[in-house]
């Protein structure tokens, strides 16, 4: 049954994300059922029991398999389709992630002792947050993107070890516990701790790696913001209008793509001294993104009226139908 309703939810949210349709990926965690054995996981550890580790850790292990299996054979049959926002927007995990599967691992080892909390309901939920990184990870494999899909597979195994420390933290602070003779000598802190000091050691790298991953998300968020407002300043006096951006990173030159649309024309003059603000803005705060190199694509736009007008370049209305 486990496997079964997991290769269900793969499917259902592999499809979700093709489509690119949210509600479909958040369908499939009414069916996947990945809490259990994480769960086991914590369980085992607290309880020092060998055998429920042993069965736990291979009950996950295929789970993620089937699950990134059924991903890959969804992206290999439909690799036409270009990457969508909900496959990309789970590539890159950060610390915020983190701290979201902390927050769902408590949730369900709490729901999961409460005689008053539905631990199905809880359950699903966190489960949502394993399926759809681990099938996004096969359809990226399946692309040939092999560094965004290690990205989805990361925030996959994120998810599971802050899901299985909050369980095993849970479980143990209301009393779900054996010690052996060792245990005795030692506070029961120092024993929780001991028991998962391999789970304590990845958090830590993680929080690192994930911090990192955070600080650096946000500088390339504000070094975009800076370029678009520099381009759209620029060209804003011309009437033209900037509706498109792709940021690329070469080993020698950050790449700028824009399109603009408009009634006039920009010229290799306007590219170089664009290049020459932007470089000027951002040498001080972005100095690893220099040289600047930007592409223009220039979409001509021509206004057609019934008598002659009223403005010579485009208002307000003219930017809003342009970029929508």
């Amino acid at each position: 049954m486990y496997f079964i309703m997991n290769i269900l939810s793969a499917i259902i949210a592999s499809y979700g994300l093709v489509t690119n349709s949210a509600a479909v990926v958040i369908g499939a965690m009414l069916v996947a059922m990945m809490l259990g054995p994480i769960t086991g996981i914590a369980l085992a550890i607290i309880d020092h029991r060998m055998p429920l580790l042993r069965k736990s850790l291979f009950t996950v292990i295929a789970g993620v398999s089937l699950v990134v299996l059924v991903g890959f054979i969804v992206g290999w049959l439909h690799k036409e389709q270009p990457l969508t926002a909900e496959i990309l927007s789970r590539t890159q995990p950060t610390s915020m992630d983190l701290m979201i599967a902390l927050a769902g691992g408590t949730a369900g080892a709490y729901a999961m002792v409460s005689p008053h909390l539905s631990v199905a309901v809880v359950g699903v939920a966190v489960a949502t947050a394993l399926v759809p990184p681990l099938a996004a990870s096969g359809i990226l494999f399946a692309n040939g993107e092999m560094q965004l899909g290690l990205g989805a597979l990361l925030l996959a195994f994120t998810n599971i070890i802050a899901i299985q420390f909050t369980n095993a933290l849970v479980l143990w602070l209301l009393g779900f516990r054996r010690l052996i003779d060792d245990d005795y000598k030692s506070s029961t802190y120092l024993t929780f701790l001991r028991r998962n000091a391999v789970t304590l050691l990845l958090l830590g790298g993680l929080g690192a790696y994930l911090t990192i991953n955070l600080q650096t998300n946000a500088k390339q968020q504000v070094f975009e913001s800076s370029v678009k407002e520099t381009i759209n300043s620029y060209f804003s006096d011309k009437g033209n209008v900037l509706t498109n951006t792709q940021f690329d990173k070469t080993d020698s030159n950050q790449i700028v793509r824009a399109v603009i649309r408009g009634e006039t024309k920009p010229s290799s003059y306007d590219v170089r001294q664009i290049e020459t603000i932007i470089t000027q803005d951002i040498a001080d705060n972005f100095p690893e993104y220099l040289p600047i190199r930007l592409q223009l694509r220039y979409m001509p736009v021509q206004v057609i009226e019934s008598h002659p007008l009223i403005q010579d370049k485009l208002d307000e209305t003219d930017v809003t139908i342009l970029t929508n």
